[in-house]
């Protein structure tokens, strides 16, 4: 099973990583962003990342990614 960290990066957003703090994988990030705008959660795009607004505290948005990475990614908050 994959495992995804999911932090706050020094701008303020959240980011999600592979466990060597790589970028996701562009067809993973291209489901994140079609799931994001499926549930109208607020983010950005930037240099090719998907960035969570930084106003969002963790409870805002954990469910959503329980459901987006159910049974294929474990995922680590920070």
């Amino acid at each position: 099973m994959k495992h995804r960290v999911i932090r706050k990066n020094d701008s303020g957003h959240w980011e999600i990583r592979t466990t060597t703090f790589e970028i996701t994988p562009r067809d993973e990030r291209n489901k994140l962003k079609e799931f994001f705008d499926e549930i109208r959660m607020n983010y950005r795009l930037a240099h090719g990342d998907i960035l969570i607004d930084g106003t969002l505290v963790w409870s805002d948005f954990d469910d959503h990614m329980l459901h987006f990475y159910d049974d294929w990614a474990q995922f680590t908050p920070f």
